[in-house]
């Protein structure tokens, strides 16, 4: 339980980090007031892994509080380019080099 809360932690930490660095002004407390909703939206079987459907939401909650859409998106895709793809290349080469790739045949 602990772990999972500091996972969920970090990861919308990361979120808030994404919209400071494009110098957008909002509070890591709506931050994490919204990010139980965005859990939920990027839950629904819309879309393949929450793509579209998440970067909506997150357009939704914060043009609310007056940040520029093309700024909330850009956040909106460097979050997702750090915390799914970036781990995901990562989990690639570890599974290429522990061979865990290889086919049947090459057994």
């Amino acid at each position: 339980e602990t772990v999972s809360i500091l996972g969920w932690s970090v990861t919308y930490a990361q979120l808030f980090l994404c919209f400071r660095m494009l110098d957008a002004k909002v509070s890591i407390f709506f931050v994490f007031s919204v990010a139980p909703l965005l859990t939920l939206i990027r839950l629904f079987p819309f879309t393949l892994s929450g793509i579209g459907s998440d970067e909506a939401g997150i357009c939704y909650f914060f043009h609310s509080v007056g940040i520029r859409l093309e700024i909330i998106l850009a956040a909106a895709i460097i979050y997702r380019f750090i915390a799914i793809i970036v781990p995901g290349i990562i989990g690639l080469y570890f599974l290429a080099v522990t061979k865990r790739l290889q086919s049947k045949k090459s057994q």
